[in-house]
């Protein structure tokens, strides 16, 4: 019986046992699961490298469409505010907008014109060549009370850098009264003093110069 007894005890501590020894790990295990954290930490280090190669070629792609978009856009004027008529002859209306804003010696000329929806929507003005627009723009303060408005024809990032540069000329001009500071829009760019500052996504930029820096050198003090 004692015997009995004693061969079920022994039976039950071996099943324990072995059922203890089968969580741990043999030093195979722990080798086999190096090896896999090494092997997922290569494939980890390769996944961000294509990641970083696709937002890079994203960027190049996306300004290889924005400067193409400007070259499409680059003769064209927008004109707002030209009410409708029943038989409009939309040449010989932006004609004479240009007539009156056309400076000494200019003669410009419109490819075509087009309205960009129904009713006094706004008209996409194509011009022969680009020459002729800024002297076209310098002069539209002429428009002021007509009710017509005449801007460039730009890409949605050009067209919020360029509002971005407008509002940063006006802070500049507010804060600043007492300076000389000789600011002039250019395109999408603000020229200060004959330095170039550009918006490189979200970065004020001068040349290959952090732009903030640059124009605190300007104003002589930080600009936040």
């Amino acid at each position: 019986m004692e015997d009995a007894n004693f061969a079920k005890y022994m039976a039950g501590f071996s099943q324990l046992l072995d059922d203890r020894l089968r969580g741990v790990a043999r030093k195979e295990d722990v080798q086999s699961v190096k090896e896999e954290i090494g092997r997922l930490a290569s494939e980890n280090a390769a996944l961000r490298a294509m990641v970083c190669r696709v937002q890079e070629e994203n960027t190049f792609l996306k300004k290889q469409i924005e400067d193409i978009d400007r070259k499409v856009r680059r003769n064209n004027l927008i004109l707002k505010g030209v009410p409708n008529s029943a038989e409009e002859d939309l040449i010989r209306v932006a004609g004479g907008v240009m007539s009156e804003l056309k400076s000494a010696g200019q003669e410009p000329k419109i490819r075509q014109a087009t309205r960009l929806g129904p009713g006094d929507a706004p008209i996409l003005v194509e011009m022969e060549n680009s020459q002729v627009i800024p002297g076209l723009l310098r002069n539209a303060i002429k428009l002021r009370n007509s009710g017509v408005g005449i801007s460039r024809d730009m890409s949605p990032l050009a067209r919020n850098s360029c509002n971005k540069m407008l509002k940063l000329r006006w802070l500049l001009r507010n804060r600043y009264p007492n300076l000389d500071l000789n600011m002039r829009i250019q395109y999408d760019k603000l020229q200060i003093n004959g330095r170039i500052f550009e918006w490189v996504a979200e970065d004020l930029r001068c040349g290959n110069e952090d732009g903030v820096l640059s124009l605190g050198s300007i104003v002589k003090e930080d600009v936040v």
